[in-house]
C-alpha cells in the first residue's frame, strides 16, 4: 500500500470523487466537494490503483470549533485549535490492518507542529484507539450530533512547547520586512470610526472569534483586530468629529464579511448575541450563501458560505 498527501488543488477531479464516494459511503451524506476543496491537506491510501482510503486536515470556521468545544463542555483559555482531523475511513475491505494509523500519521505529518482536535462517535472504538495511539485524549462530555443523529466524543492533541516555539519563530520571521511579498503588497487592516472601539472589540472577540493584537491609549482607544487565521485586521477607533451613521448606511455599501460553514446556527447564535437581521439566508445561482446582520452598534455583518472559497 502507498500514502500519498496533498493539497486539494493538487488533486485531479477522479482523485476528488475517490475521496467523497469514501465519505458518501461512510456518512451517509452527500455533495462534499466544496468542503473537501476546502481542506488543507487530503490523504490517500492507494493499493493497487485504487483508494483503499482517505483522511484530511481541515480548517473548520471559528464557529463550527466553538461550537464543538460548547458542546463537549470543554473550556479554553484562548481560541480552540484551527486544525482538525477528520475524515478518516478506510474501507472495509481493508479494516482490521492498521490503515486508520497510517492514514492518521500521514495527515498529522502533514499538518505539522500545531494543535489539533478531532471528533469520533462514540460507538467506533477503533478509532478511538487510532487516535490515542497518534497522541491524542478524549476530552469532554459526549454530545449528539444534529448532522448524523449520534452522538460524538471530542479528541485534542496540543503540538507541544517545541512546535509552539516554532511557531512563535515563524510568526516572528513573517512579520519582520516592509510587508511585501513577490506578488506585491500586502493589506496590513482596514479601519472603522466607532462610538465605542472597546466595547465593540470584546462583542467581536466573544462572537467572531477575532483577538485584539494592539491596543491605543485615549483619546482614540484604538482596537487592532485579528481575525482566528491571523489574515486580517480590523481597526477600530473612536474620533472627535462625525460619527458615521452605520445603522442607515445600506449594507451594500459597507459591511464587514466572516466565512462559516454552517450559517444558519452562526447566524442565530450571532442574533441571539444581540445582533439584528438584515432579511433571510440568500442563495446564488452559483451555490454561495449570504445573510446579513447589523451588530449592536448598527455596523453591517455579513455571512459567507461560498461553494468555492474566494482565495
Amino acid at each position: 500500500m502507498r500514502v500519498a498527501c496533498r493539497p486539494p488543488a493538487e488533486c485531479g477531479p477522479e482523485e476528488i470523487r475517490a475521496f467523497a464516494r469514501l465519505l458518501d459511503g461512510a456518512f451517509g451524506d452527500s455533495d462534499r466537494s466544496a468542503r473537501i476543496g476546502r481542506a488543507v491537506a487530503l490523504v490517500f491510501l492507494e493499493d493497487w490503483g485504487e483508494v483503499a482510503g482517505v483522511a484530511a486536515i481541515k480548517s473548520p470556521d471559528y464557529g463550527h470549533r466553538r461550537r464543538v468545544f460548547e458542546r463537549a463542555g470543554v473550556a479554553l483559555a484562548g481560541s480552540p485549535p484551527r486544525h482538525e482531523l477528520g475524515w478518516v475511513v478506510v474501507d472495509e475491505r481493508h479494516r482490521g490492518q492498521g490503515c486508520s494509523r497510517l492514514l492518521a500519521q500521514a495527515a498529522l505529518q502533514a499538518a505539522g507542529q500545531v494543535d489539533l482536535f478531532a471528533t469520533s462517535h462514540t460507538g467506533n472504538h477503533a478509532m478511538h484507539s487510532t487516535l490515542a495511539r497518534v497522541g491524542f485524549t478524549r476530552l469532554g462530555q459526549p454530545w449528539l450530533s444534529r448532522r448524523h443523529q449520534r452522538e460524538l466524543a471530542l479528541f485534542l492533541r496540543p503540538a507541544g512547547p517545541a512546535a509552539a516555539a516554532g511557531r512563535r519563530r515563524a510568526n516572528i520571521s513573517r512579520r519582520a520586512g516592509p510587508g511585501l511579498s513577490e506578488r506585491g503588497m500586502k493589506l496590513e487592516h482596514v479601519a472603522l470610526q466607532v462610538k465605542d472601539p472597546v466595547a465593540m472589540a470584546r462583542w467581536y472577540s466573544e462572537h467572531l472569534g477575532m483577538r485584539v493584537v494592539r491596543e491605543g491609549d485615549a483619546p482614540g482607544h484604538a482596537r487592532f483586530l485579528a481575525d482566528d487565521a491571523g489574515a486580517s485586521v480590523l481597526e477600530t477607533y473612536a474620533a472627535d468629529r462625525p460619527l458615521p451613521d452605520y445603522a442607515a448606511m445600506d449594507p451594500g455599501l459597507l459591511h464587514v464579511a466572516f466565512a462559516t460553514s454552517e450559517i444558519e446556527a452562526d447566524r442565530a447564535r450571532l442574533i441571539a448575541a444581540g445582533a439584528t437581521p438584515v432579511g433571510e439566508v440568500v442563495v446564488t445561482p452559483t451555490g454561495d450563501r449570504f445573510a446579513m446582520l447589523r451588530d449592536p452598534w448598527g455596523l453591517a455583518l455579513q455571512l459567507a458560505s461560498r461553494a468555492q472559497p474566494l482565495v
